[in-house]
This record gives structure tokens, sequence and C-alpha cells, in this order.
């Protein structure tokens, strides 16, 4: 049954959001910009304004004192009106527009401040002069209205009166559509969109993004980390490194490697490559990792044990044809089968895969006479590099594990996926394999006709 696959401990969102800053701010761009058009194609609005003084009457003069506070207590009541039907419709018609009873009150306003008794009226439309007069039909109809209600049953006089105290003025900034605030808004809306869209990005994706998640999903320390710019590519299917005295390609990584390699305790002597798929780079850091081991004065011998696609061979200038490890398993004299000071480097042996045979890998693998070649080759030689088939690809690789003290995991950004690397440290537990640690290869992008290609 497999495993579950465990997520790596959660980037602070700070890094998530910072590594995320291109996907933020686009979304917040697009956003200001939508905003901004969306407003551009708006109609604008402008409003007139106009202030109305309300004070109390009737037939008995008041005091001062007694004036006010009467109009106080009916300011707030008045200034309702002007959204009533009886003051509204009046006022549309008298300003000429042809608007309905809800669209008229959306395009009214009041505001009321009781301790002066003073009503502020506010009437918008497209037309700055229409807008002036709408407002100034409206004051009108409010003061006849005002009149009108406020005169008792049996009297002559209103109780409380309504005067325009100015014409209406008419603001040459529109207040419809206000752009400005609405590009901040979206902008704003569009920062907080994005950063959830970063975070949940961070949430799903499944790649292994970098060295960290790798790290992290194997539960090995990070050996070395190969740049883009060291990575010289042949063609779309392989890399390949060539070597003339030292090797050309990812020298300063592989260093690294090497130091990494010698430094550890107990010693390594039989050291198994592999990775969790195919074009993961295992190969190369075969390769590369026995070439400059060789060059530090190690005798170094690269088995080619993925036997479906042999590759070291050629990789390191070797003969790939003829007899190696699958003979020397079957009893050949090993002795004979091993090429030596290959690559230009006199230390460096290679022993390929050799003849094709029926057996299914795993079986010869797992046999004691596979263990003995290894054996025999580590009597010889300081390190035994074997380069295996990607772990979750081929059961053989799992049949190589017992008779090596050592596993090294090549891992390439976005090429496996944090399931992968999951699937691999827990079949790696199984068979108790001593993970020294991974390599891991930083992406390569190129232009194939115009578009970003990712080699994996």
């Amino acid at each position: 049954m497999p495993t579950k696959p465990k997520r790596p401990a959660p980037r602070r969102i700070q890094t998530v959001l910072a590594r995320g800053w291109k996907l933020i701010a686009g979304t917040a761009i697009v956003f200001g910009l939508a905003a901004l058009a969306i407003s551009l194609l708006q109609k604008p609005e402008y409003e007139a304004t106009t202030a109305l003084y309300v004070t109390s009457g009737g037939t008995v003069v008041p005091s001062a004192a007694d004036s006010v506070v009467a109009s106080k207590e009916r300011v707030g009541s008045i200034a309702q009106l002007a959204y009533t039907q009886s003051v509204l419709m009046p006022a549309v018609q008298a300003a000429g527009m042809n608007l309905s009873m809800e669209q008229a009150r959306e395009r009214v306003s009041v505001d009321v401040n009781p301790q002066v008794v003073l009503v502020t009226l506010s009437g918008r439309d497209s037309d700055p002069a229409v807008a002036q007069k709408f407002t100034d039909a409206l004051a009108q109809s409010m003061s006849t209205a005002v009149s009108q209600l406020e005169v008792p049953g049996a009297g002559t006089e209103p109780l409380a009166k309504m005067r325009q105290v100015t014409t209406a003025t008419v603001d040459p900034t529109p207040v419809k559509p206000t752009t400005l605030i609405n590009v901040l808004l979206a902008v704003a809306a569009g920062l907080i969109i994005g950063s959830l869209l970063a975070l949940s990005r961070e949430f799903l994706n499944t790649k292994v993004r970098d060295e960290t998640d790798a790290e992290a999903a194997i539960g090995a320390p990070v050996l070395t980390v190969v740049p883009p710019d060291d990575q010289r590519e042949e063609d779309d299917e392989h890399r390949v490194f060539d070597f003339d005295g030292q090797p050309t390609a990812i020298t300063g990584a592989f260093r690294t490697l090497r130091t990494q390699l010698a430094v550890q305790d107990p010693p390594i002597h039989k050291l198994l490559i592999t990775s969790a798929r195919p074009s993961e780079g295992k190969t190369a850091v075969a390769v590369n990792a026995g070439a400059v081991l060789a060059q530090a004065a190690n005798s170094v011998v690269v088995v080619d044990a993925n036997l479906d696609d042999p590759d070291v061979a050629e990789r390191l200038g070797a003969s790939s044809d003829g007899p190696g490890l699958t003979d020397a398993i079957r009893g050949a004299s090993l002795r004979d089968l091993i090429q030596r000071g290959v690559g230009g480097v006199d230390t460096l042996a290679v022993l390929g895969a050799g003849t094709k045979v029926s057996d299914h890998p795993a079986d010869l693998f797992s046999s004691q006479a596979f263990k003995k070649v290894l054996d025999e080759l580590s009597q010889e030689f300081d390190y035994v590099i074997v380069d295996s088939a990607a772990l979750l690809e081929n059961s053989a690789t799992e049949a190589i594990l017992p008779s090596v003290d050592s596993v090294v995991v090549a891992s390439r950004q976005y090429a496996a996926t944090m399931t992968d690397l999951v699937h691999c440290r827990t079949r790696l537990s199984n068979t108790h394999a001593h993970v020294v640690g991974l390599v891991f290869f930083e992406s390569q992008e190129k232009r194939t006709n115009g578009r970003i290609k990712v080699n994996a």
C-alpha cells in the first residue's frame, strides 16, 4: 500500500509571499487596470448642493429660544420629505428629467445638522446644468411641501418654514466614478487575492521546487547543488559530460560532493547512485563523482547496473559494447572486464553493463555472485560507484541496496514530486539503506521556438 506523501515543513508566510511576488504584483496590476477601465467607461455624474434653513412660525410669535428648539425638533423629519414622491417628482419634471421614483431617489442625498437647523440638499446628474436645476427645483419643492404640511387644521400660518439659503452650486469634479479610489481599492483587493493565490499554490504544489523541498522529503542533507550554468547540454535526450584530464562540466559542484563523501564516518567504499525517476541526473552524478574522486588520487570504478538503459561507459568515453557486469555475475574473470584509465584519468575505471541476459535484473542483483563482484571490486578500488535504474521504476535497484554501504539520491528541480521522494525515503528505510544525502540539480531553461522549455 503506497505511503501517504508528507509535505515538508511549511515555509514561512513571508518567504512564500516573497517568492510569489510576481504573481501577487501581476494580480494587483490586473485588478487595478480592470477598475480603471470600468471607471473610464462609466458616465461621469456631477453633484449640485444647496442649503435650506428651517424656522418655526405660526400666528403666535415665539421667543428666539423657543423658535430654535421647535426647529430642531422638526428638522430631522422635514429632511425625509426629500425622498417622498410628492417632493421628488415635481422637481424631476421641473428639471426636465426622465426618471422613475427609484432612480430619482438614488440621485438625491440629504445631510441634516440639527445643531444649526440646516439641511444640505444635493442632487446629481451627468449634465452639470441639469444637476443644478434639479437641486434648485428640489429645494423649492421641499419648501412648498413644508409650508403645506405644517399648517394646523384651524390655522392659516405654517408652524415651520423652510427657506433656501443659497442657489445650488455645482462641483466641477465628477462625484462618480471615483476613479482613484476605485483603482486603489482594486489594487488592494488584487494584493490580497494574489497573496492567497501564492499561498494556495504553495499548499497545492507537489513538485520538488528547490533543495529545501528535496531535503525535507528524502530526510537526508543536500550534499551539493548543481546550478544551471554548470550543466552543459549536448542534446535534448541526454546530458553528456566530457573528461580530458579532469571534468569540464559541473566541476565545482562535484568537488563539493567529493569533500562530502571523503568526510563520511564510517568511510564509504561501495556507493549506489539512484533517483526517484529517470532523467534526474543520477548517471551524471555517478560519472562526475567518479572522475573527481579519481582526480584526488583515489582509485575508482564506476559500475553500470542500469541494465535496461546502460550509459555509463559511453559517457566516460569507454567501449559500451562487449562483456561487463552481467558476465562477471555469471562467472567471467572480473579483471578482464574492467576498462581502466577512462576519461583521461589513470585511476578511473568502468565496468559496463555487459551482455544482455534474459534473467530479471532483480534476480541477478539479489544473488551472492553479484555481492561477490562488488566485494572484489571494493578490495581493488578505493571507491566502487554503482549507477542503477531509478528506484521507483525498477525493483532491481532495491535488490542492490543490501550489497552497498551507502546511497546518494539525485533529484532534479521540478522533475520529481514530493510523493516520489517520500516513496523513495520509505523504500530506502525499509531496506535499512544508509542515505548519505542528495545531489540537487537546479532546472535549466532554454528557449525553443519562442517558448520556454524546462529540461527535466
